[in-house]
C-alpha cells in the first residue's frame, strides 16, 4: 500500500487477507503526521499483518526530497499532499525504493496513490514486480505531471516495459495493470 494515507486500504487489505489465514501487507507513508495516525489506525484495528515503513518511495534510494508544510489552501487533506520536486522549503524525507528493501515474500498485490510520483515509485519497484508479477493498481492525475515532468505515455511505456497490460480504469484515474501472461 506505497501511499497508505490514514490506513483505509491497508486496515481492509489486512482484514481481508486475515480471513484466508495468510499474507503481510506493507503500508507506506512518506508525511510524518499523517504517517502517525496511520501508526495509530493500524494499532486500533489491532492489524497485526501490517508493517508500517515510512519514507517516500521513489526511484531511488537515499534522496532527499521536499514534503511541503500543508497550508490547505491548495488542497484541503493532508492526504492530498505529496513530494514536490520544485518546492524550496518544507520537511526534507528521505526516499526509499520497494527494491531496496528486497522483501522476501511473495507480493500479490501493489497499490500506488502519491499524488503524481507513482510512476516513480513503480520505477524504484521494478525489480520486485518481474520477481513476483503482482496486479498493479495506480494513480495517474494530470495535475501533477508537469511537476514531475512525466505525461502519460512516461507510464504506458514503463507499463510495456516490464510486460505488463492496462486492464481496467476506474474513476478515468485509476489504472490496473497485469502480467500479459
Amino acid at each position: 500500500d506505497i501511499g497508505a494515507n490514514y490506513g483505509q486500504m491497508s486496515i481492509v487489505l489486512s482484514r481481508y487477507i486475515a480471513t484466508i489465514g495468510a499474507g503481510k501487507i506493507y503500508s507506506f507513508e512518506a508525511e510524518p503526521f499523517v504517517g502517525q495516525v496511520l501508526k495509530n489506525n493500524i494499532e486500533i484495528n489491532n492489524c497485526k499483518n501490517v508493517e508500517i515503513v515510512l519514507g517516500a518511495v521513489y526511484y531511488k534510494s537515499g534522496e532527499k526530497v521536499v514534503f511541503p508544510e500543508p497550508d490547505f489552501k491548495k488542497f484541503s487533506a493532508y492526504g492530498s499532499y505529496g513530494i514536490e520536486p520544485l518546492a524550496n522549503s518544507g520537511r526534507t524525507i528521505e526516499t526509499i525504493t520497494i527494491d531496496s528493501l528486497q522483501i522476501q515474500e511473495p507480493i500479490s498485490f501493489i497499490k500506488v496513490d502519491i499524488q503524481g510520483c507513482d510512476l516513480f515509485a513503480l520505477q524504484g519497484a521494478k525489480e520486485t514486480i518481474l520477481k513476483n508479477k503482482p496486479v498493479i493498481i495506480f494513480e495517474y492525475e494530470e495535475q501533477f505531471q508537469d511537476e514531475f515532468k512525466t505525461s502519460f505515455n512516461d507510464y504506458v511505456e514503463f507499463v510495456k516495459s516490464i510486460n505488463y497490460k492496462f486492464v481496467k480504469t476506474y474513476m478515468d484515474i485509476n489504472y490496473l495493470i497485469a502480467p500479459n501472461n
